[in-house]
């Protein structure tokens, strides 16, 4: 590892990895390049210290505004940046609430794109595994990946390095098991981190802290709205709605549902009534009658008289 001095700060690197990010700084701030690249390893491996002295040497004037833990965060981050700076997504995406953070994070990440592209920012992007990542940002959109990886014992402080090519043989034939190949030939290097945060450790915490609670509210959220979703799509589909107007009614509220969607919901609800209490489910067919014979009554209903 090599002494390095960015900014106001101090610390060790790693010597291969210096020199990659060397290269990168000069595209950046010289030949009109953006890059965006990807660090992930398990929880607590010390990938979003790794990020952060990354990014920090790239650009010195990242700060713990630019390091950012949710979908708005990192909206902000990017509209506000200036030409060439760093901006940290470390999304939080572990437990149970893996999947939908991870589908919300690729919608964010694919329409922010524009915008890293034309103020040539250093984006880097801190995930558990770079498999989830949407098939266009983990193949081209990024041009390399540092895997943080534990040591004998679970020690910390330990990385391997793919650039744009190694980075894609490890994608197209390890996405389906995520796998990590072990042998040294499918990276470019491996090498060593230390301990140093970049920023204020306790604030990085405490706004790390912060957005999990976020992050968790949101997902509960937006399964609570899908469910009730689903709900009243089941409403209209007995009440004698067709899939297609279903379809057609969900564009008038920007919700954008599709035929097959809508039919997915149908199809979810024939499998939920096996399993639901057999007078229940007659008590809410029955319901569903009346609805219509109501309906039928108003519709042949004479007119008023004049």
């Amino acid at each position: 590892m090599v002494k390095i001095q960015p900014g106001n700060q101090d610390y060790y690197m790693d010597g291969y990895l210096k020199s990659n990010m060397d290269i990168i700084k000069d595209l950046i701030n010289d030949a009109d390049h953006d890059f965006v690249g990807i660090v992930d390893g398990f929880e607590g491996v010390g990938k979003s210290v790794l990020a952060m002295q990354i990014g920090y040497y790239v650009d010195p004037s990242l700060t713990l505004d630019r390091v950012c833990f949710t979908s708005t965060e990192y909206r902000d981050a990017v509209k506000k940046a200036k030409k060439g700076q760093c901006v940290i997504y470390d999304e939080a995406i572990t437990g149970a609430f893996n999947r939908e953070a991870i589908q919300q994070m690729n919608v964010i990440l694919i329409k922010m794109m524009a915008q890293v592209r034309q103020k040539n920012l250093f984006m880097l992007l801190v995930l558990p595994s770079f498999f989830d990542l949407d098939k266009n940002l983990a193949l081209w959109r990024s041009k390399f990946l540092v895997h943080a990886v534990y040591g004998k014992r679970f020690q910390r402080g330990y990385f391997k390095f793919a650039n744009l090519n190694k980075k894609q043989d490890i994608y197209v034939k390890g996405q389906k098991t995520y796998y990590y190949p072990a042998r040294d030939s499918a990276w470019n290097f491996k090498g060593r981190f230390t301990k140093h945060y970049t920023m204020p450790e306790r604030a990085y915490r405490n706004k790390k802290s912060q957005s999990f609670e976020a992050s968790d509210y949101r997902v509960v959220s937006a399964r609570k709205a899908r469910s009730q979703r689903d709900s009243l799509i089941t409403i209209l589909l007995n009440i004698g709605f067709k899939q297609a107007e279903v379809a057609y009614f969900s564009d008038l509220f920007n919700e954008g549902l599709t035929q097959r969607q809508v039919g997915n919901v149908a199809l979810k609800f024939k499998k939920l009534e096996n399993s639901i209490d057999i007078n229940i489910l007659k008590s809410i067919k029955d319901k569903v009658k009346g609805l219509k014979s109501q309906e039928k009554v108003k519709d042949t209903a004479p007119p008023p008289i004049q």
